[in-house]
Order: structure tokens, then sequence, then C-alpha cells
């Protein structure tokens, strides 16, 4: 009896089981992969922290990112510097890219695929009948090709999906552009806010000083006494307390800023004052005008519309999946054997297939199902992003309006308490006030000054608001759009700035404007030795140099709103409140 064959099949029952030890003790023991307990952290192995040479690729150095460090920057370098480098933004736009990439690579789906394939064979057959053994080495090439002809509209309404979430994908990118711009602005405007805060601090640390000099000066003469100078010295130090929280400020606003601009904080980070308070034509459209213009042209309300579009294709391909796929296939062979009289061996065959998937568990029932859901999910998500649009348009609006009232009152404000301070200063050093109304008079000149400082942060942040709102840009940003067409830049360069419909001419720089108690009062006459409003400049500027590492260079004063401002409350005023009304809800739909 042969017992070869029992061997061979003994010998491999062997090494199966072999291997499938070796296997079951190779595992890998999952709980040396997490901590010991949950009380423990875990500690990540050296392969799964970065090296020190692992470098993310950055943008190249600007013209514009030179200047930091150099000298102060004013809002439109500093806009042109978040560009270059926020990595939000370059994000956005690579995300861009590779939509464009995903939109090429449905447009395959009208190319034949062709395949080409080589092969290398060696056949064994033994007929124990016969008791003979047949060997054979083939070898040889082959060619498949296979076009997709027609499958009812799925191969377009595929690519139709591709092309709008391309779009959305540029959209989204345009919103993200704004964005940057919005928090560059408001950063900006917040420094600034914080150094006039620090500015008006400084100027009420001088009006204490003089109400301190004048109490020891009447406590030395006999004509005060203790209490109102040491009341007096408290109100100095309560103002150099203050001024430790204006510098924390600065340099949280520096800080954010910083952020802003996609560089790392530091000292040498300092800004331009504005030249003039920020403005709005826009705003001359009213509520109703500024409410069609952002359904109309803000990115995101765009994105949403062409992701609702990308939902419907994906709906009709879905549903022209229900439908066969007609195809026409080819394929050629040549095949040559060696030990065999039959070679060479060539083969070609070409037919038109139709292909009907019939029954696959009920998958294209609920992948149309999927798609419905979703189309109407996202319809809904676009219904909601226009309400929210309305809102915040509706209120950044009046908030601007608001804001052009608060400056106009609060510098009316700081002349007055100026003038009242002034005022009482003189009757304390006569005798006819008392202490208490002349830190009562300083109190509230230091409040109408800080009111002030925050009425034009507000102005300054409404304005960034609002253009937000409606997909525009402030004027500073237009500014890149001159430098666009002005430099010669990269093809990368005018790729990344390259967004339609998003620029507007900007308008002349207007002359620089002095802060309100800078200026010098020509009819004040105060011969008691208080501190007068021109003093406050000369403080302004001391203040400054606090410390030579404080990086207080170039605090400046907040400036006034300008008169085109003015003229907008003036003529919206005689406007009925019905003019602001919402347009019809069907617009929203």
């Amino acid at each position: 009896m042969n017992r070869a064959p029992f061997q061979r099949s003994a010998l491999t029952v062997g090494l199966l089981a072999f291997g499938a030890g070796l296997l079951l003790t190779s595992c890998v023991n999952v709980d040396e992969e997490v901590s010991r307990r949950p009380s423990e952290l875990w500690k990540p192995p050296a392969e799964s922290l970065p090296g020190q040479n692992v470098v993310v690729p950055g943008p190249r150095p600007s013209a514009a990112s030179n200047q930091i460090g150099v000298k102060p920057l004013d809002l439109p370098t500093l806009l042109d510097i978040s560009l270059e480098n926020n990595p939000e933004t370059r994000a956005s736009w690579y995300q861009a890219k590779a939509s464009a990439a995903a939109y090429g690579q449905s447009q395959s789906d009208y190319y034949p695929t062709v395949s080409v394939s080589g092969s290398v064979g060696r056949e064994y057959a033994k007929n124990y009948l016969v008791q003979g053994t047949q060997n054979a080495t083939t070898y040889g090439p082959s060619l498949t090709m296979n076009w997709l002809l027609f499958n009812f509209g799925q191969r377009s309404a595929t690519a139709d999906s591709a092309r709008e979430s391309l779009y959305a994908a540029n959209f989204a990118f345009n919103q993200t552009y704004q964005d940057i711009v919005q928090q560059v602005v408001t950063a900006y405007y917040d420094l600034h806010a914080a150094n006039s805060s620090l500015a008006a601090t400084e100027a009420s640390l001088e009006n204490a000083k003089a109400t301190y000099q004048a109490a020891k000066t009447k406590l030395e003469t006999g004509l005060g006494n203790k209490q109102d100078m040491l009341r007096a010295l408290a109100d100095v130090k309560t103002v150099e307390a203050q001024m430790e929280v204006d510098y924390a400020n600065i340099e949280r606003s520096r800080a954010q800023l910083a952020a802003a601009l996609g560089i790392k904080v530091g000292e040498y980070l300092q800004i331009e004052p504005p030249a003039a308070p920020p403005s709005f034509a826009e705003v001359d459209e009213g509520v109703s005008g500024l409410v069609a213009l952002a359904l109309q042209q803000r990115p995101d309300i765009l994105q949403s519309y062409a992701e609702t579009r990308s939902a419907e294709y994906d709906l009709a391909a879905a549903q022209a999946a229900l439908w066969p796929e007609l195809s026409l296939q080819a394929q050629g062979s040549y095949t040559h054997s060696i030990n065999r009289t039959n070679n060479p061996m060539e083969y070609a065959q070409a037919a038109l297939v139709l292909e009907w998937d019939i029954f696959q568990g009920f998958n294209k029932k609920y992948n149309i199902e999927k798609a419905r859901s979703t189309l109407r999910s996202q319809e809904q998500a676009m219904l909601n992003q226009k309400i929210q649009v309305v809102s915040n348009v509706w209120t950044y609006y009046f908030a601007f309006r608001s804001a052009i009232k608060q400056v106009d009152a609060s510098k009316e404000a700081v002349t007055a308490q100026q003038q009242a301070y002034d005022a009482i200063s003189i009757g304390y050093n006569t005798g006819i006030n008392s202490l208490l109304d002349l830190l009562t008079a300083q109190q509230d000149l230091d409040t109408s000054r800080q009111a002030l400082v925050d009425a034009e942060s507000r102005l300054a942040n409404s304005v960034a608001n609002l253009a937000n709102a409606i997909g525009s840009l402030p004027q500073p940003a237009q500014r890149i759009e001159e430098r666009y067409a002005s430099e010669e830049m990269s093809k990368e360069q005018k790729e990344a700035l390259a967004v339609d419909g998003l620029f507007r001419d900007s308008d002349p720089d207007p002359e620089p404007l002095t802060p309100q108690w800078m200026e010098k009062d020509e009819d004040a006459k105060d011969g008691s030795g208080a501190s007068q409003p021109q003093a406050d400049n000369a403080q302004g500027d001391k203040g400054t140099q606090r410390h030579d590492d404080g990086g207080q260079q170039g605090i400046h004063q907040p400036s006034q709103a300008d008169d085109h401002s003015q003229q907008i409350i003036e003529d919206r005023e005689a406007e009925n409140v019905a003019d602001g009304q919402l347009p019809p809800s069907a617009d929203l739909e």
C-alpha cells in the first residue's frame, strides 16, 4: 500500500497546527497599550512623540511680515500679514484645492478604464490512471478595457454633486477669509482701546497727583486737614493700581492680535493708531437693504446653497443607481507555453454588457432614504442659517447706529466733565468747594474718559461685525486688492488672494485726529496748580516709557468720530421705523 499520500497529509496538518499556534502566541497584548489603571496617566512611548526634526511647512516671509518689529504697523499691513500667515486661511485654501481634485476625480467616470497585466505560471498535472505527468510554463500579457456608456444619469449627478461641493469649499474659504479679517480688525481696535485706556488712566493720575498736591499744600499752610490729604493719596494709589490693570490688558490684547496674525507674541508688535474712526458706507441702504445684501453675498449662505444643491444631486445619483448600467468591455491576451505543442495562443473579446443589480439586501433603497433625509436636513440648516444672518445684520446694524451716538455723547460728556473739574479745582483751592467735591468731579471725569474709549471701541467692533454679517470687508481690508493689482506675486499668492466679489474701492486716508482731552482748552484758566487738559499729552508721552521692557511704546489716545457718521444719523432720524422692517418671510424660503 502506498503510504506517501497519507504522509503528505499528516505533514500538511502538522504545519497548519504549528502555524495556528504561532499565530495565537504572537497576538499583541492590548492592555499594555493603555495606562494600567484609570487613576494613572498614560506614558506615551518615544515613537508617539513628534521628533525635533519634524517641521511643519509655513508661509514664506513676505514684505509685510518683514516690517514686524521694525516700526508700528497700521491696520492694512496687519491684515496683509494675517492673510499670509494665519493657519486657518491656508488650511481652508488647501481644503478647497482638495475639493477641486475631487471634482476632477469625478470626471474620470466619463473615460474608459484600461489595465495591462502580465503573468508567468508553472503548471503541474499528474494522471494516476495513465501514470504520466504534464509540466508546462506559461507566460504572456493581457489587456482589459471597461467603458461605462450609460447609467441613467448617475454619472452626471455624481459629477454635479462634486462640482457643488467644490463651490461650497470655495465659499467656505471666502468665509474663513472674512472671519480672519474680522478677527484682526477686532484685535487691532481692542489693542488700540487698551492703549487709549492707559492714556486715560495716565491723565487721571495727573489729576489725582494734582489733587493730592493741593491737599498737601493746604495741610502745610494750615488751611486743610490730614484726612483730606490721606484721601487724596489713596485716590492716587487707586489710579496707579488701575494703570497696572491697563498694562495687563494691553499685553492680553497684544497676544490676541498676534494669534489673529498667526505669529508669536512679543513686545516688538506695535500698532499705529487709526487715522480716523471706522465708517461703513453701506449703512445708507438701511437695515432691509443690508439684509437683502447679506442673503445675496454672504459666503456661508452661498456655501449652504451649494451644499443643498450637492445633496440634491446625491439624491438623484442614488435614485439612478436603481437602474441598469450599459458598458463596453474588451479583453485581449497573448499566452506562450513551454513544453507544449499548442503555443502561442492569442485571445480577444469585445462585448456590450448590461448589468443590473436586482437585489442587494435593500441597500439601494436605504441609500435613497439616506440621501433624501440628508437633503431635508441641509434645507433646514440653510433656512436656519438665513435666520441667523438676518438676526446678526439686524443686531449689528442698530449696534453701529447706537455706537455713533454714544461716541458723540461721550465726547460732549468729556468736555463738560473737564470744564466742571477745572471749575471745582479752582473752587477747592479758593475754599469754595470741599475735597469731596473735587474727588467726585475727578472720578466723573475719569468715568467719562473711559466711557469715550469704550464707545469708540464699540463703534469699531460694530463696523467689523456688521461688515462680516453682510459678507463685506471693512475699508482697510480693501487695500489688499490694490496691492494684489500693483505688485508682482507668485502664482500661489495670486490664487490665495483671488477672491471674487469681496473687494470694494477704498477711500483715501483722512487726516489723523487728536483725542479731545489732549486738545488745548483755550477758555480754561486755572491758576491753582490743578492739572490742565494739555498736561495729559505730556503725561501720555511720559507714560509710554514706564519700563524699557514693558513694550508700551506707541500708546495712543482714542480717536473721534468723523462728520460723515454724524450726517448719517441726522439723515436717518427723519426716517420712519417701518422702513427698517424685514423682508417678507417668503424671501427666506
